[in-house]
């Protein structure tokens, strides 16, 4: 199976056993309460008020917590694709500079660097086929340093110096540093806390509704399905290469800069 279905299905499937699980803790509150309000009577009600209004605010503030943070990052990611295709098309571009002789061997660097660089974005952070395609980026990398310093040497390429070093550097510090983002999520410590409180929650929104006879399932379906579903979309944004809200869209310009690497060389025509 795909690892892009298959997180998508597991991040669905979490959420559908969230809003089961919920369901369930609604009416095991239900039950309890009745139960309770059957035997001491009003007296039972006593209290419910406060305790469920400090259980669904510290839902309230994780869940927000979660999906404010998973959307920063998101939109982080997006900017740092952004800023790794200006950053690699102006080095690509300055390569002109360059001493017409040695541009095709620099060039080619490039064009191995960018396809090492999306075969790394196919595969999910820390996997195998992830860590192989990064060991592949870090080769092209040597590769291109190995080939800039010698030349910024040279004396003809003086002017080279002063702006392709650093437009390449530049393109691997943003490389790297979106690499270092994928890797940054909340400790599973917050979703194990989120999950908790969200039954916890379901739990005592079914002893406040057992004083009524028949179900509200409009009320009961409404609170877990929302719960529910933003635990869905923080995961979906927290992994954006993965699943079914992704980045690609993005992705799709670091694919123009390599197509337009694949044109006519430059020197060619000198």
């Amino acid at each position: 199976m795909d690892h892009n279905l298959r997180f998508a299905l597991l991040s669905a499937g979490g959420a559908l056993l969230l809003f089961i699980l919920m369901l369930a803790f609604v009416e095991i509150g239900r039950r309890f309460g009745r139960r309770q309000l059957s035997k001491y009577g009003e007296a039972s009600r006593v209290g419910v008020g406060v305790v469920d209004s400090a259980v669904y605010s510290l839902l309230g503030l994780l869940v927000g917590f979660a999906f404010s943070g998973a959307a920063g990052r998101f939109d982080k990611r997006r900017e740092m694709v952004a800023h790794q295709v200006n950053a690699i098309s102006t080095a690509w571009q300055r390569i002109d500079l360059i001493s017409p002789a040695k541009q095709p061997a620099i060039r080619d660097g490039f064009r191995q660097y960018l396809d090492a660089l999306l075969a790394a974005y196919d595969h999910p952070a820390g996997s195998p086929g992830e860590l192989r395609a990064r060991g592949n980026l870090t080769s092209a990398q040597d590769a291109i340093w190995s080939q800039v310093i010698p030349m910024s040497l040279s004396p003809e390429d003086d002017k080279a110096r002063m702006l392709v070093v650093p437009s390449v550097n530049e393109m691997f510090d943003a490389v790297d540093s979106e690499r270092l983002a994928q890797r940054l999520h909340p400790p599973n410590l917050i979703y194990v806390m989120l999950i908790l409180t969200a039954l916890a929650g379901a739990l005592f929104a079914g002893y406040a509704v057992s004083k009524v006879d028949r179900h509200n399932w409009t009320y009961t379906v409404g609170f877990t399905a929302t719960v529910a579903l933003a635990l869905f979309v923080t995961l979906e944004l927290e992994s954006p290469r993965l699943g079914w809200i992704r980045i690609d869209r993005t992705d799709d310009m670091l694919l123009e800069v390599r197509q337009r690497m694949d044109a006519p060389d430059p020197t060619a025509q000198r």
